[in-house]
């Protein structure tokens, strides 16, 4: 029987309330017992069932979904990919994969800026909202080493070890990523797959956006964040790749590239939004729909 949730690091007052017959419920790593998100304002606040504090730097739950349809996401651009289309789809399968590449980016990038709880707790989205589902067709294509890869990561997160420390569990996460790119189905690295999935990316980074329109926490700049950097890293060989056969394209991507960047400017979520979310959906759109004609 697979082993669906993982507990880092169980903090006492959880296991007292459990013992007293508290009601306990499994928590999402973003999540407070009301269903609502827990930023870096709210870590440490919030209550497990009706037991002590709940420390999300000390406690971290990798849930993966019940159905094997996407993890969970689904807000914005959160949304997962179905493990049927993730077997016979190149750009399913390698979308995938970059939602996985955009959570580990983004924490990285906020755990070097001291917000460590965010950065472990985008580990650990991207274990439970992606792999968790497609674990078996990871192992299945000769990557099983990607699961262990994630929860040391998110181990070492949750410790709070130093910054140089996580920078090489990244790594070792992201290595694991690119031969799951090269190796993992035939056609994931095509330029037609890659330009669909750059802009898939645009997409979700756009719709992050929006939702920080109405949002105030960390978590959804968080992954509009990943996103674009994970876009970024496929844009910077694919752009010049097809610029002389597809120059319309090319100059699409990067003019949506170009305002996401100034939509996510780093690791710290900025205080004004520098334009309405129209402006990035409109960008994002032209690429997507420029992307159709890629070969």
């Amino acid at each position: 029987m697979r082993l669906r949730r993982i507990w880092l690091g169980i903090g006492a007052s959880v296991l007292a309330s459990t013992a007293a017959g508290a009601d306990v419920r499994p928590l999402s790593p973003l999540q407070g017992p009301d269903g609502s998100a827990i930023g870096p304002d709210r870590a440490g606040t919030d209550q497990v069932g009706s037991g002590g504090p709940f420390d999300p730097a000390a406690k971290i739950l990798l849930a993966g979904g019940e159905g094997g349809e996407g993890g969970e996401g689904g807000e914005g651009g959160e949304g997962g990919v179905a493990a049927a289309d993730a077997e016979r789809d190149p750009v399913a399968w390698m979308t995938a994969v970059e939602i996985i590449v955009a959570h580990y980016a983004a924490g990285l990038e906020a755990y070097r800026a001291g917000e460590t709880t965010a950065g472990a707790e985008m580990f650990a989205h991207g274990h439970s909202e992606v792999f968790a589902d497609l674990e078996p067709l990871f192992e299945k294509r000769g990557l099983g080493a990607l699961g262990p890869a994630m929860t040391s990561a998110i181990g070492k997160a949750v410790e709070g070890v130093p910054a140089s420390e996580i920078e090489a569990e990244v790594a070792n996460v992201m290595s694991i990523l690119e031969r799951a790119e090269k190796e993992g189905l035939d056609g994931a690295t095509s330029v037609a797959t890659r330009a669909a999935v750059l802009a898939d990316l645009l997409d979700r980074a756009a719709a992050q956006y929006g939702i920080l329109a109405r949002v105030k926490g960390y978590e959804p700049y968080l992954d509009g964040l990943g996103f674009l950097r994970a876009a970024e890293r496929i844009g910077a060989t694919l752009i010049p790749e097809i610029e002389s056969r597809h120059a319309d394209a090319a100059k699409s991507m990067r003019a949506a590239l170009e305002l996401s960047a100034k939509a996510f400017p780093g690791a710290k979520r900025p205080d004004e939004r520098p334009f309405e979310t129209p402006v990035l959906l409109a960008a994002a759109s032209k690429a997507k729909l420029a992307a159709f004609g890629v070969k």
